[in-house]
């Protein structure tokens, strides 16, 4: 945490100066640490969660490395559970799915995958498609992948540069948008071959650089959702639960 701070406040003293891979290491470090301090606490109030707690401060040193990091899907387990929270949902850490939400009379079930690269989005999706696939059906069982594009993006595109930081944020959905939509007809037939499931999460997540009203570096973070198979009524029900949470 030293270090982290040690290089934010180097993007505090110097906004427009290079960023390296530690620079960029401590804002997507800090900035997932802060989503996790929104967490109701008492979802992590049992011996198990207490313990995967423990492995956030282990693991690669460097959030962007391609290697598999345990502490680090843990930590976006945490970010896909702060979301769902943020939504209004009665949510837990526990099985059977990575995050289960309680929305009115439905259930989510949600698997979360961190792609290390736009070209592995369609095997992380398929992954979680995968798990749910001989699950037991219901229809007030909602089945979701939650596909973390932090990476995918980071490695693709770099930074977002807007003049404004909605600006930037602009630019991070259009980005993220860029990358799903290469998808959507593997998607489709994924989400055709597997009843099971309702939909996706997205999150998009970037370095963003922005002039004004002051020159800054911070990070961008939008959700979305898509793959629908249908129009049923917890879909209304979710996109205004959305909807809220933006305006707040």
């Amino acid at each position: 945490m030293i270090k982290y701070r040690k290089e934010i406040q180097k993007i505090l003293d110097h906004p427009s100066g290079d960023l390296t891979a530690d620079t960029i290491n401590a804002i997507f470090e800090a900035d997932e640490l802060a989503t996790i301090a929104k967490l109701p606490v008492e979802l992590l109030c049992n011996d198990r969660n207490i313990a995967r707690v423990k492995s956030l401060a282990k693991g690669d040193e460097f959030y962007t490395s391609m290697a598999d990091d345990k502490g680090r899907r843990f930590a976006f387990e945490l970010a896909m559970a702060s979301f769902t929270a943020s939504c209004g949902m009665k949510t837990t850490l526990e099985t059977p799915a990575d995050v289960n939400a309680t929305m009115r009379q439905w259930n989510l079930q949600i698997e979360c995958k961190r792609p290390d690269s736009s070209k592995s989005v369609e095997r992380n999706i398929s992954d979680a498609f995968d798990w749910f696939r001989n699950r037991p059906g219901s229809p007030d069982i909602l089945c979701f992948a939650s596909i973390d594009l932090t990476k995918a993006l980071h490695a693709t595109y770099g930074y977002a540069e807007g003049r404004t930081l909605e600006d930037a944020r602009e630019v991070t959905k259009a980005h993220g948008i860029e990358i799903v939509s290469s998808y959507n007809r593997v998607i489709s037939n994924l989400c055709r071959d597997n009843p099971q499931m309702s939909g996706i999460f997205y999150r998009m997540r970037m370095i963003a650089r922005s002039s004004e009203p002051f020159p800054a570096v911070r990070t961008t973070s939008d959700w979305s959702i898509g793959g629908f198979r249908n129009s049923d009524a917890w879909i209304t029900e979710l996109s205004n639960r959305l909807a809220a949470r933006a305006r707040r």
